[in-house]
């Protein structure tokens, strides 16, 4: 009986280790970071206002989670004048705009905006706007080789009263793009098998 007893229990185990190797270890994901060296330099309204780059993190997803961007840089402002007051000016930041057009799709869709000063290190995570034409809706199936395209664009958001005079200027020195992605099944098997050697050598 008492081996009997024992051997239901190291069957528990089993299935409790696998369970969570299964479940809880794809859960926690995996974060793959690359660099974007050509999204770097001014932009300005009266020059380089967009830049629009092609990026490949050199792998494929099984799926995505979440997707995030990292700016790092200055901003120096523009000035407006007030309609109804011209003697008060205000300084004028307008904001960052980072966008993925999945192939096929029009409009805005997985978007991250930055309203900052200066100097600015700051992370912002994509969120789902709007597309049309694109049947997938919000998916990132169109990142799962690993290689897209994005646009960063600097926009001018002013009270309607405001009368600009000049435009800010950004300079972006450092670019990041950041995956959230569930492990690859390889990842996750061997995980799996060695958390369950872990757990034969700790009953034996």
């Amino acid at each position: 009986m008492f081996l009997a007893a024992d051997g239901k229990m190291k069957a528990i185990n089993y299935i409790i280790a696998a369970i969570f190797f299964g479940i809880v270890v794809p859960a926690l994901g995996e974060t793959t970071t690359i660099s974007l060296p050509d999204v770097l330099g001014i932009y300005e309204l009266d020059s380089v206002r967009s830049r629009t780059v092609s990026f490949d993190f050199a792998r494929s997803f099984t799926e995505i989670q979440a997707v995030h961007i990292e700016l790092v840089g200055t901003v120096q402002a523009g000035s407006a004048y007030e309609y109804f007051n011209p003697e008060i000016y205000h300084d004028i930041y307008g904001s960052l705009r980072s966008e993925m057009n999945p192939p096929g799709a029009t409009g805005f869709g997985w978007t991250s905006t930055y309203p900052v000063v200066s100097p600015f290190d700051i992370e912002k995570t994509f969120t789902w706007v709007y597309y049309s034409g694109y049947s997938s809706g919000q998916s990132w199936s169109f990142l799962l080789d690993g290689q897209a395209e994005m646009t960063i664009d600097l926009n001018m958001q002013t009270p309607i009263s405001w009368v600009p005079v000049t435009g800010p200027t950004y300079n972006i020195t450092q670019a990041y793009l950041i995956v959230e992605s569930v492990p690859e099944p390889s990842t996750i098997l061997l995980l799996g098998l060695g958390g369950l050697v872990l757990r034969r050598k700790q009953w034996s």
